[in-house]
C-alpha cells in the first residue's frame, strides 16, 4: 500500500505581466536554465470578468507548480527575450488564506473568554 500526503508539497507560483504572445515553452526553458524543476505545466489564468460574453478572456497571469526546494532559486523577476523584445515577468508566491478572529462585541474584545467569535478569511 502506497501512502502519499493529503496536501501536495509543491509550491504554486503565479507569473504576472506575461505577454500573451510568449509561448509557455519559452518560459519553461528559461526556468529550466535557472535550475528550477517544474512539477506541472504552465497554465493560463482567466481575467475573471463576470459579464456574459467576456468570461473566456485570459489575464496576463499564468500559474505553475515547482518543488519546495527550488523556491530559493526562483527570482522575483525573470527576463525573457522573445522575438527581439525583452519582457519582464514577475513571480508571486501566494499563501494559504489567513484568518483573523473577529469579535462580534467590540466592547469586550478579548476580555471575555466566552466571547462569540467567527473566523473571516483575509483576502
Amino acid at each position: 500500500l502506497t501512502l502519499r500526503p493529503l496536501i501536495s508539497q509543491n509550491k504554486r507560483i503565479i507569473l504576472s505581466n506575461v505577454c500573451p504572445i510568449i509561448p509557455n515553452t519559452v518560459i519553461e526553458k528559461r526556468l529550466t536554465e535557472l535550475g528550477i524543476k517544474l512539477t506541472s505545466s504552465i497554465s493560463h489564468m482567466k481575467a475573471g470578468i463576470p459579464i456574459p460574453g467576456f468570461t473566456h478572456i485570459l489575464s496576463f497571469r499564468r500559474q505553475l507548480y515547482i518543488k519546495p526546494e527550488d523556491m530559493e532559486n526562483l527570482p522575483e523577476t525573470i527576463q525573457i527575450d522573445f522575438e527581439g523584445t525583452t519582457y519582464w515577468i514577475y513571480c508571486m508566491f501566494p499563501q494559504m488564506p489567513q484568518y483573523v478572529l473577529y469579535a462580534r462585541n467590540k466592547d469586550t474584545w478579548l476580555n471575555n473568554a466566552k466571547l462569540e467569535t467567527q473566523c473571516i478569511p483575509i483576502l
